[in-house]
């Protein structure tokens, strides 16, 4: 009997409490889908044996960790709302006679069958929708789109086994909960009398204190290496500001309006002041998750938007040509014998049908040195790194095409300048060494490429008189880095007309074996040539950085998108959830109004003021979030080659729009059922 009893009862209960099951039901659903098919794509053997597909597999991979940790967070949120609902129901079974044991097994009965629906559901959607997903994250990398049909058993058990394991803790924390409580306190929680929040002046101080510290992070770092060592700390300070936010600064400011009471001694001020009170007490926390959650969604689809349609005028930054090779020099490879390579290499590009428009190179030093004023110090320790590429007069004219005029003792130029500096003078200082040069003349063309220029020190180059004043520069930097020293290094550019995105040669698939390929054939090359003596070289092409550039933005950008998309899911149900409880709530205290006097349409415009300051005061605050972070964004957007652009402002304001437009959205339908809840 009992067996037949406990599922019939809890099937009733799920069907009778239906305004807030579902939305829960719905949720196990669309968080098993979305896990599903993040896990499907990180675990499909066919995407990790595609050439070039690996950033996508590693990104998916990472959303695993990231999907598990916030299911469990997000369940363990929206079983709260629904407990608090339901505690009436669970008191009067109490008082009618049922022992807790009873309870038990009803609870976990309805737990059982959330778990069996939920996960039948949400694979079913889940593998439905990972196609989709899948032709979505091969259009964003540009790879050809596989056809075939795929269900992953891997990422379905995961899915079964890790639903399991939460949905199990969550009725053991309900168990507890029910377990301490007693039946009189169950049955009359909703109708408990309301205290005034107490000023928190602690929480209050603290909050401000962290939110400032984030923000002055934001606005003092300015360069990539300290943004990406401190943005981590910038997140959790604003994260915990933002919660003290919510929960104490709010009302300790809603007091001080009170105090004034020349403002708060009139009907429409005493009215929303006190209610704003009430509320921000019973839903800061609700309120300060919609908040971070919808900064998250804000700083991952404009970061990645930034990063995907950025990604390849960084490549043509980094790469000023279709082919770069770069040769670490040694011994006797001088102006002489470099020719005899940069013939080789463009003849063996006309052999492979490659037209070679032009060809060009040189030989340099790079550097790291910090800039103060118009002084030059070879070192790493400071504020303002320069990546500081040295090279003779004749190498640069040479491999610019540039009549460039002669060079006299103790003269120089500034070349590729991408600090917009222009001295005078420089002094250059390293190893108990001091150089000074005036500045002839300054020139756009930089020539060495900046692929790998660090991303995060603008680059100048400082062309020189002749090999003397190389040799001493080069002994400089030779003397303060030691061992860490850079090398002298031969680079040639070369350009052609032919489409290296879409030219194969014979036994190369994608544009990086041709690379490959062309580097294998180039080490033989000079391996053979006892007359060009190197030690290492690498080659890089504008088609093969380009791909190797979509392949990571793409899976950047499908990852920011699913979880942003997820992430949306999240706010939306905890918007309803909180409209669903307000209403109900303030159902009683409409009646109360009006039963001491006031007009209904007073205090229907009274209550519809309160909850849309509520309702939007997340987004609001989300968006000053997102004004702070987005130096910070551009600063690590920089680690990727690209620096401050219009493309990254554009990408944030669009996605605000977007989100503002959906979030306005929400806050309409569930007002819907807010309005008939309190009408009722």
């Amino acid at each position: 009997m009992k067996m037949r009893l406990y599922p019939r009862m809890a099937g009733q209960n799920i069907v009778r409490q239906r305004r807030f099951f579902y939305p829960y039901l719905l949720t196990v659903i669309g968080t098993v889908a979305a896990f599903y098919i993040i896990c499907a794509v990180g675990t499909d053997e066919g995407m990790q044996n595609l050439r070039g597909a690996e950033y996508a597999v590693m990104m998916a991979q990472v959303g695993v960790w990231v999907m598990a940790f916030f299911c469990a967070i997000f369940l363990f949120y929206t079983n709260s709302f629904l407990m608090k609902r339901r505690t009436r129901e669970i008191g009067l079974y109490n008082i009618l006679g049922m022992e807790k044991r009873h309870i038990a097994a009803i609870m976990t009965t309805e737990t059982l069958i959330v778990w069996g629906i939920g996960l039948a559901a949400g694979l079913l959607c889940g593998i439905l929708f990972s196609k989709l997903a899948t032709l979505a994250l091969f259009r964003l990398i540009d790879f050809d789109v596989p056809f075939g049909f795929s269900v992953s058993i891997p990422a379905i058990v995961l899915t079964a086994g890790l639903f399991l394991g939460i949905l199990f803790l969550i009725l053991l924390s309900n168990l507890v909960r029910v377990g301490r409580a007693k039946p009189i306190d169950l049955l009359h929680s909703q109708n408990a009398g309301e205290r005034e929040p107490k000023t928190r002046w602690l929480l209050t101080i603290l909050g401000i204190a962290s939110l400032a510290g984030g923000y002055a992070i934001a606005l003092v770092v300015d360069d990539a290496f300290s943004a990406l060592g401190l943005y981590f700390v910038a997140v959790i300070l604003v994260i915990i500001g933002t919660y003290c936010l919510f929960t104490a600064v709010s009302i300790a400011a809603l007091k001080l309006l009170r105090r004034r009471k020349n403002y708060y001694y009139k009907p429409s001020h005493f009215i929303n002041v006190s209610g704003m009170l009430y509320r921000m007490k019973q839903n800061a926390v609700g309120l300060a998750n919609i908040c971070i959650l919808a900064t998250m969604v804000l700083v991952m689809v404009s970061g990645t938007l930034s990063l995907y349609f950025g990604g390849k005028a960084a490549v043509d930054r980094l790469l000023p040509a279709d082919v770069v090779v770069d040769v670490t020099t040694q011994g006797d490879w001088n102006a002489e014998s470099a020719p005899t390579a940069l013939a080789w290499l463009s003849d063996r590009m006309e052999e492979n049908d490659i037209p070679v428009t032009d060809a060009r190179a040189a030989t340099y030093v790079r550097f790291v040195v910090m800039r103060d004023g118009d002084t030059l110090t070879i070192d790493t320790q400071g504020s303002a790194p320069i990546d500081l590429c040295v090279m003779t007069r004749d190498e640069y004219a040479a491999a610019t095409g540039q009549d460039v005029p002669e060079l006299s003792e103790g003269e120089a130029f500034l070349a590729g300048n991408e600090l917009k500096w222009n001295p005078e003078t420089i002094t250059l200082m390293g190893g108990g060494k001091t150089l000074e040069f005036d500045v002839a003349a300054h020139y756009d063309d930089g020539f060495i490429s900046s692929l790998e220029i660090s991303s995060v020190a603008k680059a100048s180059t400082l062309v020189v008189a002749d090999e003397t004043v190389f040799d001493t520069i080069n002994q400089m930097q030779i003397g303060v880095y030691d061992r860490f020293a850079s090398d002298v290094k031969w680079e040639a550019q070369i350009n052609s007309s032919a489409d290296f995105a879409s030219h194969r040669i014979e036994g190369a698939e994608t544009a990086s074996d041709v690379k490959l390929m062309a580097e294998a054939e180039l080490v033989e090359y000079l391996s053979a040539r006892k007359d060009l003596p190197w030690e290492r070289l690498t080659i890089s092409t504008r088609a093969a950085a380009r791909e190797e550039m979509t392949g990571a933005s793409g899976g950047f950008l499908f990852l920011g998108v699913f979880l942003g998309l997820v992430f949306m899911m999240a706010a939306v149900l905890i918007i309803y959830y909180k409209q669903v409880g307000e209403g109900y709530e303030d159902r009683e205290r409409f009646r109360i109004m009006q039963q001491v006097g006031m007009e209904k349409r007073q205090i229907k415009r009274c209550i519809d003021a309160q909850i849309l300051t509520v309702f939007f005061l997340p987004l609001i605050v989300a968006a000053v979030h997102v004004a702070f972070d987005f130096r910070l964004m551009e600063l690590l957007l920089s680690l990727f080659g690209i620096g401050t652009s219009p493309v990254t402002l554009a990408c944030t304001l669009a996605a605000f729009a977007v989100f503002a437009l959906l979030y306005a959205g929400v806050y309409k339908l569930t007002a819907r059922t807010y309005n008939k809840i309190v009408a009722s």
